[in-house]
Order: structure tokens, then C-alpha cells, then sequence
């Protein structure tokens, strides 16, 4: 089933949509699978994730290449939803996890292709009245839904033969570098509490403006000039989709 929406509502909302769809239509599912439409599923991937998320506390999320195979993300095991995971961007520290576990428990899933499991569904819905935060509009929505995930005791599993190829081509877009800085914001007021407002927000804020000033010294004005509207945004905590003003695909 297509459908067609009014306006762009973005990938949070779009997907809640989605969602009220299929619980409207009253379908007897166990699990939702969340996939972006420039995902190819590999064989037995869908299979493996409903494995994966069989306990009813567990979701799944599945290892994603790119069109050659390499891995698309780090996965993070252990940095989230710690305060050095805002600062990693900035400080380059990742976390290496275990490649001999078939199946293995990190902090952080993505939405790209997302199994979550009717039980977990129920409860976001009723302790939350949604699955998706819908004024993340796009990017950073799925770092929100993990830190609630995480919250609420729910195990996050990614078993590494369960594959999609996912073949995006927006990572240095305008929009994906606005909504980013920005909403990385809203994770640190939404989940850090007087900590995160009172010293992480300007914490990232002064980190976020020396970008500024070696986007500056590279020429790039253009850039410069979206990391500041989106740093000033963020602190001042807007959300939603951001109107009038011209970012390219």
C-alpha cells in the first residue's frame, strides 16, 4: 500500500504514519520492520532479524554494507548513551566490538532496517504516544529512539548475517549536515537533563563553532555559514522541519 501524504512530514512522522497504517488496518503482525526504500535486502536477512528479536524485550537491527560491501557504520557497543558518544564526532574515539559473535548486543540501532518486535511497539505507544519522535523530522531520530530503547531495558541486537545494502548517497548533503548539528542538540536537552542543558549544550556548542571556524579557513562559507543556523537553532530549541532557506539534496 502506497501512501501518499499532503507535505513532506519527514522520516520520523513518515514512519509513525506508516505505523498508524498498519495498526488501523488492524494486521496481525508480530514484528514491524522499519525499511528505507534505498535498502536491497540480502537473502534470509528478515529472517535472521526476527530470530534476532524473538524475546519479546529485543529489537533488531540489521548490518549494513554499502553497493562494494564494506560496512556502511561503526557499530557502537558501549559509548551510549554515554557523553563522550556526543563528543565522539569531534574527538574521533570509536569502540571496536567482537567479530566472532554471530549476534551481538550494542546501545545504538539504526532506522535504515529496523525490526522491532509488537511487544516493544506497544510500549513506546503507550508510555510514549509514539515510536518515532516526530520533531527530530530527519536525522538523529534514531539515536532518540535508542536512548528510550535503552532506557526502557529493551536489548538491541544486530545479527551480523542479516544484511542490507544500503545505497544512500546524502552523507554530505546540506540537509543531513543541518539536521545532524542541530538535532544532536535536542539529544542532549531531551536526555541529559539539567547536566546536558546546563553543561554539555554549551560543551558541544563551543566544539561545534571550532568546526565553524576551520570550515571558514578552508573557504567554504556556505557550509560555515549552515553549521552556525544550525548551532544556533539547537541551542535555542527548535525543532521540526526547518523552512526558508535553500539546502541541496
Amino acid at each position: 500500500t502506497l501512501i501518499v501524504n499532503g507535505e513532506n512530514v519527514g522520516f520520523s512522522a513518515g514512519n509513525n504514519i506508516g505505523l498508524d497504517y498498519v495498526l488501523g488496518a488492524g494486521l496481525a503482525c508480530d514484528s514491524v520492520l522499519f525499511l528505507n526504500n534505498d535498502c536491497v535486502v540480502k537473502p534470509n536477512c528478515i529472517r535472521r532479524l526476527v530470530h534476532a528479536s524473538s524475546n519479546g524485550s529485543a529489537v533488531a537491527y540489521a548490518f549494513q554494507v554499502d553497493e562494494t560491501g564494506v560496512e556502511r557504520f561503526a557499530i557502537q557497543k558501549s559509548s551510549f548513551p554515554k557523553l563522550i558518544y556526543l563528543l565522539s564526532p569531534f574527538v574521533g574515539w570509536s569502540h571496536e566490538y567482537s567479530a566472532k559473535e554471530d549476534v551481538i548486543e550494542v546501545d545504538w540501532v539504526g532506522g535504515a532496517a529496523l525490526l522491532l518486535n509488537m511487544r516493544v511497539v506497544e510500549t513506546l505507544l503507550r508510555q510514549d504516544g509514539y515510536v518515532w519522535r516526530p520533531d527530530y523530522f530527519l536525522y538523529c531520530e534514531d539515536d532518540e529512539l535508542s536512548f528510550r530503547l535503552r532506557k526502557k531495558g529493551v536489548k538491541m541486537m544486530v545479527p551480523l548475517d542479516a544484511v542490507v545494502e544500503h545505497r544512500s548517497h546524502s552523507f554530505g548533503s546540506k540537509r543531513r549536515l543541518y539536521y545532524t548539528i542541530r538535532n544532536r542538540f535536542h539529544l542532549i536537552r531531551d536526555h541529559f537533563g539539567v547536566v546536558g542543558r546546563w553543561v554539555c549544550i554549551p560543551l558541544v556548542g563551543f566544539i561545534s563553532l571550532t568546526a565553524v571556524v576551520k570550515t571558514m579557513i578552508k573557504g567554504n562559507h556556505s557550509d560555515a555559514r549552515l553549521r552556525i543556523l544550525a548551532i544556533t537553532d539547537g541551542v535555542m530549541g527548535r525543532r521540526g522541519r526547518k523552512e526558508h532557506f535553500s539546502m541541496s539534496e
